[in-house]
């Protein structure tokens, strides 16, 4: 198959295309009347070229070739309309501006059907362009195999685009920076956005309440792309917005579930509700199987979460016997119920005393980082 190359013409040729030598391309059989006479308003047509230079040829052939190929659309016109600003008014191109059309002149069809086919307002360009120039040189072919994706698609990659958009230069650039690869955050972006939405997502990246220097969006994103399909995610991001000092508490609950999972357990769902019938509902934190049934887990922390004294000893037995009778568990087996506490961190001794009496699993190998 022939590509947008093929439908260029030679710098400092532009004057001379005709509309024989377009269809001649091989991408389209379609006239470029149409093309043409959008040029002619912007001021732009073919013969209107010459003269500008090899700076000016070069992006506007790109653009004729462009649509010549995918015809009169809104990437088209919005790309058009660029070039206009570029050569007439003197609005110099961005870095990623000046990299989709040097990949659009070696003839890079994937890029371009990408862009038409998800990229269908000037917003949602504006927002491509600066994720391109915030994110760096790796984000056009990113964003390309994201939405070429498969098990994705067109919906997910229009998500991430809006996330970007939304999010500060800081978010952006601590995303950038992450060792988290661009590839596995923008994915967890798009991944969950089925559950988590735009505007959610972007409230989650600009909470500075949940982060920590070992812990920054890309950390984070990492976590949400592990349990993006998970039941309940949305209820659990909801929470990850919390704005107060209870947001690290919920972060460990995705670093948990999300630790988890990479373990191979069956996380089954998150930030959920059980109902008792005698004493009534409680939250569960994670639900999932370790291979012998399913595990109400109780995420705590740090040492103050629990709590001292009786008071919160009697918290503790409390929501024990919830999960109990909401799990339908014999009085004395406890086997169905775990803790989970981050490395170093030390159980109150009432209550370290009542787990240990009733054979209470606490584990504390996930980092709360």
């Amino acid at each position: 198959m022939s590509n947008i190359a093929g439908g260029m013409a030679i710098v400092g040729d532009v004057g001379a295309i005709t509309k024989n030598s377009w269809r001649a391309t091989g991408w389209s059989d379609n006239e470029p009347n149409l093309v043409e006479t959008f040029f002619s308003g912007l001021g732009l047509l073919t013969e209107a070229a010459v003269g500008f230079g090899e700076v000016a040829d070069l992006p506007i052939s790109v653009v004729k070739s462009v649509s010549s190929t995918f015809g009169d659309t809104p990437f088209t016109r919005t790309l058009a309309t660029r070039v206009k600003d570029s050569v007439i008014e003197d609005v110099p191109f961005s870095e990623a501006e000046s990299a989709i059309v040097k990949q659009l002149s070696e003839g890079d069809y994937a890029l371009g059907k990408v862009f038409n086919e998800v990229v269908t307002s000037d917003e949602l360009y504006k927002a491509a362009i600066r994720s391109g120039d915030k994110l760096g040189d790796d984000f056009l072919d990113v964003f390309t195999k994201i939405a070429t994706d498969p098990s994705l698609g067109k919906a997910p990659a229009e998500a991430l685009i809006l996330v970007l958009s939304k999010s500060s230069d800081d978010v952006l650039k601590n995303i950038k920076d992450s060792p988290v690869p661009l590839l596995e955050s923008l994915t967890a972006i798009a991944k969950s956005s089925a559950k988590v939405s735009p505007e959610l997502m972007t409230k989650i990246l600009g909470n500075d309440k949940i982060y920590s220097n070992a812990y920054k969006q890309g950390e984070l994103l990492k976590d949400i792309g592990e349990i993006a399909t998970v039941k309940g995610v949305e209820d659990l991001a909801k929470m990850l917005k919390t704005n107060n000092i209870r947001a690290k508490g919920f972060r460990y609950e995705l670093e948990s579930a999300a630790y988890l999972k990479r373990e191979g357990v069956n996380v089954a769902e998150l930030s959920t509700q059980t109902s008792s019938k005698k004493l009534g509902n409680t939250d569960i934190d994670i639900i999932a199987d370790f291979g012998q049934g399913l595990t109400y887990v109780q995420v705590k922390k740090s040492t103050a979460a629990l709590g001292y004294g009786a008071k919160n000893l009697n918290k503790t037995k409390l929501w024990i016997a919830k999960a109990q009778e909401a799990l339908g568990a014999a009085p004395n087996d406890f086997s169905k119920i775990l803790y989970v506490v981050p490395p170093g961190q030390n159980i109150p001794k009432q209550i370290r005393e009542y787990l240990e009496l009733k054979n209470i699993q606490v584990l504390k190998d996930i980092p709360h980082l």
